[in-house]
């Protein structure tokens, strides 16, 4: 009975996940560059002081700081397009695009519910790290020109589901093994 239970829980935390990267290749633009680009750098420095500064005003119950701050991607996203846009990344109509959306954005709220997701992540091979976008429609334009200037940096734009991770395969070798002991379900 218990080790049924195992093989279904199990099974149904690899096809969740299995879902999960489906739903995320569908939904993110994700590009792969490496740890040392001042785009991941960057972006990382913009988070770790949005994250201080929101402790800092959790700690001192400051609700109108917390809400003026936003969410980390707005921040990461900022410090992304401030790269391309100062240190000369971006060139011809991309740099146009991204120097007048850079220009625009005067506040943290003129990005909420435009900037969905723009986050670092780290890949199974640590000199690389993974950023994965997700923009409202009107937004396209603009993180197209920011995707094609990061790839000129080096970037590698993913497409696709992503393979899966080391403990899901992991865990597959253990619900093969474990179908062969319970009888499978």
């Amino acid at each position: 009975m218990v080790g049924k239970l195992l093989l279904l829980l199990s099974q149904l935390s690899l096809r969740h996940s299995l879902e999960i990267r489906e739903l995320q290749s569908a939904v993110f633009r994700t590009v792969v560059i490496s740890k040392d680009s001042p785009f991941v750098s960057e972006a990382q420095e913009a988070t770790r002081i949005f994250t201080e500064k929101a402790k800092g005003a959790r700690e001192q119950r400051n609700h109108k700081m917390l809400e003026d701050l936003g969410e980390p991607q707005y921040h990461s996203w900022a410090a992304m397009v401030k790269v391309a846009v100062s240190d000369g990344q971006a060139t011809g109509e991309d740099a146009e695009v991204l120097k007048q959306h850079f220009n625009s954005v005067t506040a943290v709220s003129d990005l909420i519910d435009r900037v969905l997701i723009a986050k670092v992540k780290r890949c199974f091979d640590k000199k690389m790290n993974k950023i994965h976008f997700a923009v409202c429609p009107d937004m396209s334009p603009i993180l197209d020109a920011l995707l094609r200037t990061i790839g000129k940096a080096g970037g590698r734009i993913k497409r696709g589901t992503a393979p899966r991770s080391g403990n899901e395969r992991e865990l597959q070798d253990l619900v093969d093994k474990l179908s062969k002991i319970v009888g499978d379900v």
